[in-house]
């Protein structure tokens, strides 16, 4: 049989493009394959249509399970195949980014993953300098500048959130105890973004709370309000629960922060979170994601309490710049990371540990979207309050 299939990077698993920004497409006869390292065969992986391009999706619907009939490529993974399609594999995700990219004029900014490197937090002073800065604009109007990076924004996060709904994602507001991917029952508030990729990609469901709850109602989360983030959205959850626009990016920056950047919930790993999720927006985004990402979290990082939402450009957006002209070859990755360890050396702090489940304390925005009333230790203990 003649299939074609996506050429993927074998270090990456993910497409690779030619000169021309293209996607590689190979021919299964000719021994290439759609898995990384030329190991699958078309019972593991198949090539489905989406968003006009096609893209590499797992098999793992049933197909190749205990009992299953095998997978022929081209088929849909329907109920005749061993079981209906099951899941949100996170290369079935990556797919569904990559192409909203592509197809909304980002493909130009590199994207950044965890496995590309894993960025360095900046000095303590100029998270200082953020925090400081951040606490300056308490109760000043925005800008004009500022409203229109939050429009082009919301626009965006919009667009992601309906590329993954439209590829099969469901998504529910969480009620249950605890985090909705909690890293065990014994240890219910601390967050698990491993427990996250397992469960999405085995259920095909996406669990948030949702912003009345952690704002409290009454507080200001509704379509009035003059918040941009806090403005009703038109989605509502799977089981038709409205949803405002910062619902829509909690989903949204987990799922291309977390689950396509394949970074923790942890401060460090929320800043590469930032830059993975800017590096798929538009630049005017920008200062908007780092207002409601970074400069929040450098807040409560120094005062110990939650920032005021503050609509405005940070000077130090060009930091999301920086950081991602930094990460565009090895060479200058490399210079980065050794003078950042260096400099965390002189600050008395280990070196930068690339091992995801040392990088806690949890991320501030983390601990602001949880129920009123939950605990927030953010270590992810029950036991500490803040006030």
């Amino acid at each position: 049989m003649n299939t074609n299939v996506i050429v993927l990077d074998k270090n990456h698993d993910r497409p690779i493009y030619d000169a021309n920004g293209e996607i590689e497409y190979g021919d299964e006869d000719e021994g290439n394959s759609p898995r990384p390292g030329g190991k699958s065969s078309e019972s593991d992986y198949r090539v489905t249509s989406a968003g006009g391009r096609l893209v590499v999706e797992s098999s793992d619907c049933g197909a190749n399970a205990d009992g299953g009939g095998g997978f022929v490529a081209g088929n849909d993974c329907a109920s005749g195949d061993g079981g209906g399609a099951k899941g949100f594999p996170n290369e079935k995700l990556v797919g569904v980014i990559d192409n909203w990219m592509k197809d909304n004029g980002t493909s130009e900014y590199k994207k950044w993953t965890k496995q590309d490197g894993y960025l360095p937090l900046p000095s303590s002073e100029k998270i200082q300098a953020i925090a400081d800065e951040q606490q300056g604009h308490n109760g000043q109007a925005p800008t004009e500048e500022a409203l229109k990076s939050y429009a082009s924004f919301k626009t965006a996060i919009l667009g992601q959130y309906k590329a993954l709904v439209d590829a099969g994602l469901k998504v529910y507001a969480w009620e249950g105890h605890g985090e909705p991917y909690k890293e065990s029952e014994d240890t219910p508030f601390r967050p698990s973004s491993k427990n996250m990729v397992k469960k999405v990609a085995e259920t095909g469901e996406f669990h948030f709370f949702m912003t009345k709850k952690g704002f409290g109602e009454g507080q200001g989360a509704d379509e009035d309000n003059a918040h941009p983030m806090l403005q009703m959205s038109p989605m509502k959850t799977a089981d038709g629960k409205p949803m405002l626009y910062n619902d829509v990016f909690r989903v949204a920056h987990d799922a291309v922060a977390h689950l396509y950047g394949g970074f923790n919930f942890g401060t460090r790993g929320e800043m590469n979170g930032m830059v993975a999720h800017a590096s798929t927006l538009p630049k005017e985004a920008r200062a908007a994601l780092f207002a409601e990402t970074f400069a929040q979290n450098a807040v409560y990082d120094i005062t110990n309490k939650f920032a005021e939402q503050n609509i405005y450009v940070s000077k130090n957006v060009g930091m999301i710049d920086e950081l991602l002209a930094a990460t565009a070859t090895p060479k200058s990755m490399e210079s980065l990371m050794e003078s950042q360890n260096a400099k965390s050396q002189q600050d008395g702090k280990p070196p930068v540990d690339e091992d995801e489940d040392s990088d806690f304390p949890i991320g501030a925005g983390r601990l602001r979207r949880r129920p009123e009333g939950s605990p927030l230790d953010r270590d992810g203990g029950e036991e500490a309050s803040q006030t």
